[in-house]
């Protein structure tokens, strides 16, 4: 009966790794593949680098829910104004009426047209595009406080849960003149928290997601400002 009970333990422990995506709520092709033509060949060769400086700044948020970033945005250099592509001009009004932020990873949507993006940013006069996005990975998995579950102790309480969250960030600079690639950003790092219960699993993953922002975004405003 003792061999029986730790089988199921260790069968619970399986079953209680676990693993969540939060995704862009749209995918973005830089390159515009679907809709590139023998003209815009042409004017690839034609592209050059073309910063003024200082710059108007247009930015899209693929996320949607990064508004820290949005304040981050105010320490790039020789930018001299902002301007945010509303989604519902890009995505469209959500009619399934599910408001979470990572739910169209379900749907089939096709990329995020670059050359609409570049227009909604030209009629903003600004001279820069930056498109950018985030993507969280938690792993819940249990630790040996799960042995707990021999014993008549509600499972409620005891901190048997670790939790690990895997953040990745990209962007993309353009110019919206000629659709000049600046800069293309990726950078991922991961924390992580032990022994929680299964009440501050979510405040938990909060924390977590918050501490990697304020580490990853001043990277990404980083690496802008070598470009800028």
């Amino acid at each position: 009966m003792k061999h029986f009970c730790i089988f199921c333990i260790f069968l619970f422990a399986i079953s209680c790794s676990n693993t969540r995506v939060y995704t862009p709520s749209a995918s973005f092709d830089s390159t515009g593949g679907r809709e590139i033509n023998d003209e815009d060949i042409k004017k690839a060769y034609q592209a050059k680098p073309q910063i003024i400086s200082p710059s108007r700044l247009a930015y899209y948020n693929l996320t949607r829910k990064e508004k820290n970033f949005e304040k981050e945005l105010s320490k790039l250099k020789n930018i001299k104004s902002t301007y945010k592509i509303p989604f519902i001009l890009i995505e469209g009004i959500n009619t399934q009426g599910n408001t979470s932020y990572y739910h169209r990873r379900f749907e089939k949507k096709e990329a995020v047209s670059i050359k609409k993006l570049r227009l909604l940013g030209a009629r903003a006069h600004a001279d820069l595009l930056l498109v950018y996005s985030t993507i969280a990975q938690t792993e819940l998995s249990v630790n040996p406080w799960i042995i707990s579950s021999l014993f008549l102790i509600t499972q409620l309480f005891v901190p048997m849960y670790n939790l690990k969250v895997v953040f990745t960030m990209n962007a993309w600079l353009l110019d919206i003149r000629n659709g000049y690639l600046y800069k293309e950003i990726s950078l991922t790092r991961c924390a992580r928290r032990k022994y929680l219960s299964i009440w501050n699993i979510d405040k938990g993953e909060k924390k977590i997601v918050s501490y990697l922002e304020k580490k990853i975004f001043p990277e990404v405003i980083k690496e802008l400002n070598k470009v800028l």
